[in-house]
């Protein structure tokens, strides 16, 4: 199995410092609560991987991302989830 990168405690809080983020602003770009940030920083928890990958994504592209955010109407899973099962047995039923 792969070996993936977890950052220290140092990184994670350069990072968002240097992007002038706030410990909720930061988590918020994980899907995180503020307190799961601040036991990353503090090293209580070790940042997963794929979270800190997806952190460094948010960095990079946060102005298209917030962009897109703003354009999507507010709606549930349940709104968005609706339709899948339908469509996916009427995926199979035509084969």
């Amino acid at each position: 199995m792969d070996d993936f990168y977890v950052p220290t405690e140092q990184e994670i809080r350069g990072h968002r410092l240097r992007s002038q983020l706030t410990q909720g602003q930061a988590a918020k770009c994980c899907c995180v609560a503020q307190a799961t940030w601040a036991r990353w920083e503090s090293g209580r928890n070790k940042m997963p991987p794929g979270l800190w990958k997806l952190f460094l994504i948010e960095l990079k592209y946060k102005d298209d991302i917030e962009e897109v955010e703003e354009e999507l109407p507010a709606t549930s899973l349940d709104e968005i989830t609706e339709n899948w099962d339908k469509d996916y047995l009427n995926h199979l039923e035509r084969g």
